[in-house]
């Protein structure tokens, strides 16, 4: 088994981290194409996310191997891990949410478009502010050049201030949704594909997602 150096661990997982952000990326404009009435336009982008995200599955293995060889300390190896692998599950996740949007395809009342589109761009900015902070403690500051860490700590705060605002959004968004006039199996369609882009943030958005 090749030794892998923790500098490449380090690169290995920022790749991964990018990877991620293209397929919610690509994710994001899925479900905007989508609500907007674009539907070739959100299929098409739908092939492109379960492409992107069987490229992104080789990484998490490939870093777990590096770090079964030996990179970074025992003590550490675990925790880095479990963030690879909720990295990956952010991905997986989003690769659900687009199976759901592009197998069941449900029907979005116009009154209701404008909520849904607000919690997707929302929960994205905070997976920007997470890779950014991932950034940082991986290759600029912590592990490497021992810099300030000023600017982690203002980026965990801006999440922990961003997660509570979309949490809110999607309780104000279950509500309309319930007190609509909808038919009773609209509404729980709704609901569904509501979880299914809830649950592909999940990972990153604090405990007990």
């Amino acid at each position: 088994m090749k030794k892998c150096s923790e500098r490449e661990v380090g690169s290995m997982i920022n790749e991964h981290l990018t990877k991620v952000g293209t397929i919610l990326g690509l994710t994001e404009k899925t479900l905007t194409d989508y609500i907007g009435g674009n539907i070739e336009e959100a299929m098409e982008r739908a092939t492109l996310v379960g492409r992107t995200e069987t490229e992104a599955d080789t990484l998490p293995r490939e870093i777990g191997d590096c770090l079964y060889s030996g990179a970074f300390l025992p003590i550490l190896r675990k925790d880095i891990f479990q963030l690879v692998e909720a990295l990956d599950s952010v991905a997986d996740g989003a690769e659900s949410c687009r199976d759901f949007c592009s197998g069941q395809r449900p029907g979005l009342p116009d009154e209701l478009k404008d909520d849904f589109l607000v919690i997707i761009h929302a929960s994205i900015s905070v997976f920007s502010h997470l890779k950014k902070g991932l950034s940082s403690i991986l290759w600029d500051h912590v592990s490497w050049s021992g810099g300030d860490t000023s600017d982690i700590k203002e980026i965990t705060d801006r999440i922990s201030t961003d997660e509570p605002k979309v949490d809110n959004l999607e309780w104000r968004l279950t509500r309309r949704i319930f007190m609509s006039g909808l038919a009773l199996a609209q509404k729980m369609h709704l609901q569904t594909f509501f979880t299914e882009d809830s649950q592909y943030f999940g990972p990153y958005r604090g405990p007990g997602r």
